[in-house]
């Protein structure tokens, strides 16, 4: 191998660790973009719902749901809407884990850093059978669902207390199934009246 060999391999072999150093000190301390969605539930005229919402049996009402990808790619999602009963039971707080029923769910596709938004009208029926309220069915954005869910009263706090909770599944196209993402969003106590 020539002099001029020798020099041309060893100019390669420099540049070549300097960019592979540059490449790795790039990857290793720039800060990497956070990968999640957001999830909110807003009045119908944008506004911050309060604790507890007071509704009676029967009557419509409207909330906004929103949800935006973070993630860094598109997304197909699927927004669960489930119906709870809530217990506090001595609890400090109301347990996300409880038994819940879905009544319907919402799927769309989000780009990165889009943000999907829907009016959501819903109305409760009900009836009262002594302390105990039996909820008929449920009318969520148009759509009627018959139960015959039950919930006694709460004399601590003067209600029969629901709630809505939206759970965000997005789609895994290695299982090609939805895998729930960890993020929700509850609507405000709903305390039914009849």
């Amino acid at each position: 191998m020539t002099h001029q060999e020798m020099r041309l391999l060893k100019t390669i072999f420099v540049c070549s660790i300097v960019l592979v150093s540059a490449f790795i000190y790039m990857f290793a301390f720039t800060p990497q973009k956070k990968s999640l969605f957001h999830a909110w539930i807003l009045g119908p005229d944008g506004s911050i719902l309060g604790p507890v919402l007071a509704i009676a049996s029967n009557q419509s009402y409207s909330i906004t749901l929103g949800v935006q990808n973070s993630m860094g790619y598109v997304e197909y999602c699927k927004l669960k809407v489930k119906f709870r009963n809530v217990q506090f039971d001595n609890r400090p707080s109301v347990d996300v884990s409880m038994p819940s029923l879905e009544v319907t769910n919402f799927q769309f596709f989000l780009l990165d850093n889009e943000t999907w938004t829907k009016d959501v009208r819903f109305r409760v029926e009900s009836t009262t059978e002594g302390s105990i309220l039996r909820i008929r069915g449920i009318e969520i954005d148009n759509s009627y669902f018959t139960s015959n869910l039950t919930s006694s009263f709460d004399s601590n706090r003067n209600g029969f207390f629901w709630q809505f909770r939206f759970e965000l599944w997005a789609f895994n196209t290695s299982s090609n199934d939805f895998y729930f993402t960890n993020t929700w969003v509850s609507s405000p106590l709903l305390n039914i009246t009849t």
